[in-house]
Order: structure tokens, then sequence, then C-alpha cells
């Protein structure tokens, strides 16, 4: 997650523009602390999904959050890489 957030700030920096709502609004209103914020939000629901969800399935929770932003994360690669190359 961190990673994604630190990509999406060099990525702004080079003139991409944020394409998700919420995190377009967490910008605006917070800069990159919105940023950062939005993803502990995230960890925190993912702490109490994997407190409230049965056991078999409580190991999915950290994935849910690890896919999504390892896709972000590759995306944003590509983005800044298109830019500065």
């Amino acid at each position: 997650m961190l990673i994604d957030v630190t990509l999406t700030i060099n990525g702004l920096a080079l003139g991409l523009e944020e394409r998700n709502p919420v995190a377009r609004a967490a910008l605006a209103g917070a800069g990159a602390l919105g940023l950062y914020g939005l993803k502990f939000a995230a960890l925190l629901v993912g702490l109490c999904c994997r407190v409230l969800v049965p056991a078999p399935v409580r190991p999915l929770v950290p994935l849910a959050l690890a896919v999504p932003s390892a896709i972000a994360a590759v995306v944003n690669s590509v983005l800044i890489l298109s830019v500065v190359a």
C-alpha cells in the first residue's frame, strides 16, 4: 500500500492525474497525507473484517487488500515509465 501511494505521489508530480474519485477527494482535502489517511482507513477496515469474518476465510482479508494495491502499483509504475521514457 505504501508503494502504491508513493508511486501515485510521484506520478502526480510528473503531471499524471488521479483517476479514483475518492482518492482525488482525499488529495484535494489533505494532499499526500490524505492518500496515506485513506490507505490507513483501508487497513483499519481490513483489521475489523479480519476479526469479524469466520476463521476459514480470514487469510483472504490481507489478500483482498494486497491484490488491488499491487495492481495499482504496477499500473502506476507503467504510467510513470511511459512519462519519463
